[in-house]
């Protein structure tokens, strides 16, 4: 859990540096106002205490995590509108820009990704590393989304739809509107905890 959250922490604050900011101010700003980091720390909690805990056969301890979880979980989602399944399992690296209208089912999204407000992810779809996902896009039931992709403001990714590496999809349905599409200006600067370079 902790690695995970460092990685989310650090892309956050490479994402969102401020000239001439100090480094005590951007710490703060990102711990109090950036909503999706907060909601992300939430749901590595709950896996920790599912996974983690359980393994190690604390149990009661397990279930009171469970239940600190369980409120935290309720409370992001009322004030922020970002839900995400508790059994959606999400690489390090995670970053959140907006808040409202997200829902991340239960899904499997690699490391580095990128998600912005009222992004929907059904359950069963499966999210490579370091994928942006634009505003209002939509990843159907069963959708592959491979490592690297781009899908612009608004894409929607049909149930059982693939999208290839390298490309960026816009539309409703997505097409291909260019391949060996570069995406890392939009994803920031890798990290090697958030996914390494391509």
């Amino acid at each position: 859990m902790f690695e995970n959250i460092k990685a989310d922490w650090g892309r956050y604050l490479s994402l969102t540096s401020r000239v001439h900011e100090s480094t005590f101010l951007r710490k703060f700003h990102l711990f109090y106002y950036e909503f999706g980091f907060q909601t992300t720390v939430v749901h590595r909690l709950g896996a920790w205490a599912r996974t983690e805990l359980s393994s190690f056969g604390f149990i009661p301890l397990r279930y009171l995590f469970l239940v600190v979880y369980e409120v935290l979980h309720a409370m992001v989602q009322t004030l922020y509108g970002i839900d995400i399944h508790r059994h959606a399992t999400i690489g390090k690296g995670l970053y959140i820009g907006h808040f409202g209208g997200i829902k991340i089912g239960r899904c499997t999204m690699g490391p580095g990704c990128s998600v912005h407000q009222q992004v929907k992810l059904d359950d069963d779809t499966t999210v490579g590393a370091r994928v942006w996902m634009g505003s209002h896009a939509v990843i159907n039931h069963g959708a592959v989304v491979e490592d690297d992709t781009t899908l612009a403001p608004g894409a929607v990714i049909p149930a059982c739809g693939i999208v290839k590496k390298h490309t960026l999809v816009m539309g409703a349905p997505a097409r291909v509107i260019k391949r060996n599409y570069d995406n890392r200006a939009l994803i920031g600067r890798p990290l090697a905890h958030a996914g390494g370079t391509k």
